[in-house]
């Protein structure tokens, strides 16, 4: 469980990491495009719908998960079909911005 969870979380941060680099997400509605990317993207984890992560991430993005770290196109073959995600919960947003 412990495992899932870590999995989860990272999988989580790598997605926001990714989607910093690919659009630019200038305005006042930084954090709500940035939270609508993040539902985005578990919905298509749990759909098993690789084509979005092959649309919306990055060729050099990285995912971090127990079983190590996979590229773009690793992740599509296999990390985005890994699992069944039956359930899950987003909640308590925070937004740190590093710089402008």
């Amino acid at each position: 469980m412990k495992k899932t969870i870590l999995t989860l979380t990272l999988f989580s941060i790598s997605l926001i990491a990714s989607f910093g680099q690919t659009k630019s997400l200038a305005g006042d509605n930084l954090k709500e495009k940035i939270i609508a990317l993040e539902k985005e993207a578990w919905k298509a984890w749990q759909d098993k719908n690789p084509s979005w992560f092959q649309n919306n991430a990055t060729d050099e993005c990285l995912w971090v998960t127990q079983a190590g770290v996979s590229n773009k196109d690793a992740w599509i073959k296999t990390g985005a079909n890994a699992c069944d995600v039956k359930s899950y919960t987003l909640d308590n947003f925070q937004l740190v911005m590093l710089d402008k």
